[in-house]
């Protein structure tokens, strides 16, 4: 059994779903309305009837919005890699940090960039996490999204 509750305009504010078996709340029967239909959240967060609109559409968008928010989260993860080596940059420049010793941190960072790019190219999770799992310059970055 699901209970809705509606906007003015019509629009599903939120639901709740119950078994058959289950005791719905008094304040539930009051403020919601029953409903055989299924309800769906699409990728904007609003909820809508189910039979309204094209559910493998709407799994797409979620997928996609799932993915363009792992990509952004993942490219803002290296690029806070980068600013915390700037500092060894900053030594170098300055001469307090000698040649040798700095080719390490700019091997690093050649690599965080070229990671950069890969993932910036990315079109799905799985693609992300296969290039995050060929590399260990990101130490727990790793996801289990697959």
């Amino acid at each position: 059994m699901i209970y809705y509750r509606q906007n003015k305009d019509g629009s599903i504010i939120d639901f709740v779903e119950y078994a058959a078996n289950e005791i719905v709340p008094s304040f539930i029967l009051e403020q919601y309305t029953l409903t055989e239909r299924g309800i769906v959240q699409l990728a904007d967060g609003t909820f809508v009837f189910a039979d309204t609109v094209d559910i493998a559409k709407v799994e797409e968008e979620i997928k996609q919005k799932a993915f363009k928010l792992y990509k952004k989260q993942t490219l803002l993860e290296i690029e806070a890699l980068l600013k915390k080596s700037d500092y060894k940059c900053l030594k170098y420049v300055d001469g307090e940090l000698s040649e040798k010793d700095y080719e390490v941190f700019k091997q690093y960072r050649k690599e965080l960039r070229n990671l950069y790019n890969f993932i910036e190219a990315c079109n799905d999770i799985k693609e992300i996490n296969e290039i995050l799992n060929k590399t260990d310059l990101m130490e727990g970055l790793c996801s289990a999204n697959s």
